[in-house]
């Protein structure tokens, strides 16, 4: 399963603007603005993408899909592929945030419980890293990001062609794939061929690999369900003699590739759209309900309870359109707005307006029938994004790419306040939300060969090479292009080690 993702760091962005410590899109100000311009042309708003900000700066999100295909919606049949869900939105039974959260027998689910226990805003205590998207045209991850002779072409092939003809370079400038292959001392450079195979398939059926395929949908779970790697870190190959250095770029990698192949079972919420032409009604509001995606009531619940109270991220399919996905939450803030008066309120109270009350409401055919009130929100949303590898020997999360989003929607309450569904004010909005199942780990089939060997249990060294049992398996597991989860988790204890340059983070 492939995950569509934006290129690189500079693509990914094509301007910033002004200073990194100044929010620009955000602000009650804006929200009113926004607010009067949905009234005034409601249709042509639910068709306007958020602003979005990227490390504090404003910024022009651009696209790794060509012109035509945008032009043509091509994006929505790729992105159908990396979903692992089918159904429709609405609070039903594919769209219930118990489904997906980990707190689900104590959820919260009243606005007002919310609000007292202070559960507007929140932000994880260990931030997810970034990683690189390990893009299939660049080699997935026989990508050789640190050899500066490297092509780094958006054609495959020629890619391809260079690391066939230097396969022996210099070990600090070997991909990861080739460094793991290297450590386990497999001469035929299993992972290595697997990883450039992941794009030759697409290159001998259409002699092109497009840019958008990569590796993120295991890197997003990978960035929160393991520790960040923090430190470079020397071990011993195979032969005993060579030293190789995995940076902090090669370990998340190795772990991007695990996860990618090896997910465990995940829990998610949100609907999958066939439709490149949705029909909308006079507002621009979705009928089809499969193409409405995640019910905003879904969605408030489930960063509430995930992000506020389990402290554990989740991820999001950031939104409907040619732009990215697959990305890992940090952190979420709320405000209200009357969605009568569409005046901005840091007050539930005045906020809320009663059903009956609510006569503009542009989307009263939809409402629950339970609902007995309306509350608007502008939710702030703070999410993980990509960025380019390098041969950086630390890594902090002062290093990481955030994107900043704004969601604006409103929230369907019973008579007891509690979140029973919503409508979104536009129609870029998070799909669907997924995550591993509390406590995860992705293990692949020579990680359970080993666990009913006991062979696991075998203690290495960095001042060793690995155990002899470890090595043969490994060899065996490249082959269908996955590293062991015992060599990845390893790396990155390893990375972490307390020595006189790095401290280690904090483990999960």
């Amino acid at each position: 399963m492939k995950a569509a993702h934006s290129k690189t760091l500079p693509i990914l962005i094509a301007s910033l603007l002004a200073a990194p410590s100044v929010s620009y899109a955000f602000s009650n100000s804006d929200l009113s603005r926004a607010l009067r311009e949905f009234e005034r042309d409601p249709k042509k708003f639910m068709n306007t993408i958020p602003e979005k900000e990227v490390n504090n700066r404003k910024a022009k999100i651009q696209s790794v899909f060509t012109k035509d295909a945008i032009r043509k919606k091509k994006y929505v049949e790729e992105k159908n592929k990396t979903r692992p869900i089918q159904g429709k939105s609405g609070i039903q039974s594919n769209d219930r945030a118990e489904n997906l959260v980990y707190n689900s027998n104590k959820m919260l689910k009243s606005l007002e419980e919310i609000e007292r226990k202070r559960l507007q805003k929140a932000e994880l205590s260990v931030q997810p890293w970034s990683d690189h998207y390990w893009a299939l045209y660049q080699g997935q991850t026989a990508f050789r990001y640190a050899d500066k002779d490297f092509p780094n072409s958006s054609d495959w092939k020629r890619n391809f062609d260079y690391i066939m003809k230097n396969i022996h370079g210099d070990i600090d400038s070997l991909a990861p794939a080739e460094k793991y292959d290297l450590l386990v001392g497999d001469d035929s450079k299993s992972l290595t061929k697997s990883a450039l195979g992941e794009g030759e398939q697409y290159y001998r059926s259409s002699r092109k690999v497009e840019e958008w395929m990569g590796i993120c949908h295991g890197w997003a779970p990978a960035a929160y369900m393991l520790d960040r790697p923090s430190s470079s870190v020397s071990v011993l190959a195979a032969d005993g003699r060579t030293k190789i250095t995995f940076y902090p770029s090669d370990i998340k990698a190795l772990a991007s590739l695990l996860w990618a192949k090896h997910s465990s079972e995940v829990n998610f919420v949100g609907g999958r759209c066939d439709t490149k032409e949705p029909k909308q009604d006079e507002n621009g509001r979705i009928y089809d309900q499969n193409c409405f995606d995640t019910n905003p009531g879904a969605w408030h619940l489930a960063l509430v309870n995930q992000i506020g109270i389990s402290d554990k991220s989740l991820v999001m399919d950031a939104t409907f359109d040619y732009e990215v996905w697959n990305q890992p939450i940090l952190s979420y803030e709320y405000t209200y707005f009357n969605p009568e008066t569409k005046a901005p309120s840091n007050s539930l109270r005045s906020a809320k307006v009663s059903a009956n009350e609510f006569r503009s409401d542009k989307f009263r055919k939809y409402r629950d029938n339970n609902t007995r009130s309306i509350v608007g929100i502008s939710m702030t949303v703070k999410y993980m994004a990509e960025n380019n590898p390098t041969i950086q020997g630390s890594d902090a999360k002062s290093n990481d790419n955030i994107t900043t989003v704004r969601y604006i929607y409103d929230l369907e309450l019973d008579s007891n306040d509690n979140i029973i569904g919503g409508e979104w004010y536009q129609n870029a909005h998070p799909d669907f939300l997924w995550t591993p199942v509390k406590d995860a780990r992705a293990v692949s089939p020579g990680d359970t060969y080993l666990a009913r060997t006991r062979a696991d249990r075998k203690k290495w060294s960095k001042e060793e090479s690995m155990p002899r049992e470890w090595q043969e398996i490994a060899k065996r597991n490249s082959s269908n292009g996955s590293p062991l989860a015992v060599i990845v988790e390893n790396l990155i204890q390893f990375s972490n080690e307390k020595d006189s340059s790095h401290r280690p983070i904090r483990k999960r």
